[in-house]
């Protein structure tokens, strides 16, 4: 089979690309029964198995199902699994997927066939689909998360994702395959590669190249992908190369996300006492900031909701706030890491230097934070005022009264709610402008430390 296959590529015009698939496995064997078959679909194609050491029937499954299978006694990691699947094989491009995806039916013509429309095209990526195999919270959160921030990414200069991505095998060898000292086990080493492929030509992103995922997820495995195995190296890789993607989890509104998740949760488990109270000022401020990481993170919530319902839609968003908080201490964390890191520091140039310090202490805009807190504290002001309007009505006079020694003009009345709200409006961006400035001067303070440390770590190193 593994012959004739290499003969008829051989012949074949040069207007038809060959597709051979590299699927790297350990202990797989029940998820290859499900695996391979689907890429069988659309006719012959090589399949490549790359066994790192299996210890059950994976590869007398593999061979079962017609794949080739390639054995070694101890486990390469998937990045060194799939180099040495991609040594073996001679076609045009080269299709990986993961030992636990399951694709959909004629992916492999798919992938063909995308190729053979553009001669130009370097690699391609798809996605999970919005069916996840494991029924549990985390699974279901961790799995449509991926499936709806990849069908919701933009398509073109996508980067690589080997869960179902596809690359032309002559810019796979010409890159270097994937950094196998960097990434010895599973982490971001497709994303450091897709990084390389991008500058090589046209990348791209197909929503519907997609594979049904049939992990498991629990709380524990999600926490720890999610710092040790993405976030932190991630975070290394973003410093070292100077680039901040504005795609995928990265985006800009994403990470203002990040940054107001914090306030969100302290908010929210602050609710009960704030109700008890009745501190309805703390109310409108917990309200416009749920309103506002509602708003950023809308198209995900609703896709949430239209493919699992309102019920899981509103766990996984209060469950997405966690995620957006300790990924955003994550990578505080691994900044700081990477600055004080001695080797990271001596390869450091001047220009690499000053983009690494303007990631890691990136200053606040005093205009942006002055109008966030003013608005904050307007709509919190007004929204009290009017909650207690519409309860107490004509009753309502005394409440809130305390404030109109602070700000001229104000009652608890509409006129008096709009006279507020446009003073706090004006104090809050006066307070927000100010607090900024005072932020930007240790985060100043801050940077310059480093600078030395790092500066001086540089000539410390210096032959």
């Amino acid at each position: 089979m593994t012959e004739s296959v290499i003969s008829e590529t051989r012949r074949a015009p040069a207007s038809e690309v060959s597709v051979a698939v590299v699927i790297p496995v350990k202990n797989g064997g029940a998820y290859l029964r499900r695996v391979i078959p689907p890429l069988l679909s659309g006719g012959e194609c090589r399949i490549v198995v790359v066994d790192g050491g299996s210890n059950d029937d994976t590869g007398e499954v593999a061979r079962s199902l017609g794949a080739e299978v390639i054995r070694n006694e101890t486990s390469m990691g998937p990045a060194g699994a799939r180099n040495l699947g991609v040594e073996r094989i001679e076609s045009d491009v080269v299709l990986f997927v993961d030992a636990d995806c399951v694709p959909h039916p004629g992916l492999v013509d798919r992938v063909r066939e995308t190729f053979e429309e553009d001669s130009e095209l370097v690699s391609v990526t798809g996605s999970y689909d919005s069916l996840p195999w494991a029924q549990g919270f985390f699974s279901q959160y961790m799995n449509l998360r991926h499936h709806v921030v990849h069908q919701q990414a933009k398509q073109e200069g996508a980067t690589f994702w080997t869960g179902c991505g596809a690359v032309r095998r002559d810019a796979f060898l010409e890159a270097g395959g994937f950094d196998v000292v960097r990434f010895p086990t599973p982490q971001i080493e497709d994303l450091e590669l897709g990084m390389r492929l991008r500058k090589m030509g046209k990348t791209k992103l197909d929503p519907k190249m997609q594979v049904t995922h049939l992990k498991n997820w629990t709380l524990r495995s999600v926490v720890q992908t999610d710092i040790r195995d993405r976030g932190l190296p991630w975070t290394k890789l973003i410093l070292d190369s100077g680039e901040m993607p504005n795609d995928l989890n990265l985006k800009a509104s994403q990470r203002f996300a990040a940054a107001l998740s914090p306030m969100v949760l302290v908010g929210l488990m602050a609710l009960p006492w704030i109700l008890w109270t009745q501190t309805w000022w703390a109310l409108g401020v917990v309200a416009v900031v749920v309103t506002a990481a509602t708003w950023i993170n809308f198209s995900l919530l609703r896709d949430f909701a239209r493919i699992r319902g309102l019920a899981f839609a509103t766990g996984a968003g209060l469950f997405h706030q966690v995620v957006l908080s300790y990924s955003a201490t994550t990578f505080a964390l691994g900044t700081l890491s990477f600055l004080l890191d001695r080797k990271a520091a001596s390869e450091l140039d001047g220009d690499r230097l000053d983009r690494a310090m303007q990631l890691a202490f990136a200053k606040y805009d005093p205009v942006a934070l002055g109008g966030a807190v003013g608005t904050v504290l307007s709509s919190g002001l007004f929204l009290a005022t009017a909650f207690l309007l519409v309860r107490d009505g004509a009753g309502a006079g005394p409440n809130l009264s305390l404030l109109g020694h602070y700000l001229i003009g104000f009652e608890t009345s509409w006129p008096g709610a709009l006279i507020g709200a446009a003073e706090a409006l004006a104090l809050g961006f006066a307070f927000g402008w100010a607090l900024a400035q005072a932020i930007n001067a240790v985060i100043g303070l801050h940077e310059l430390s480093f600078r030395r440390q790092v500066m001086a770590l540089q000539q410390k190193e210096a032959p």
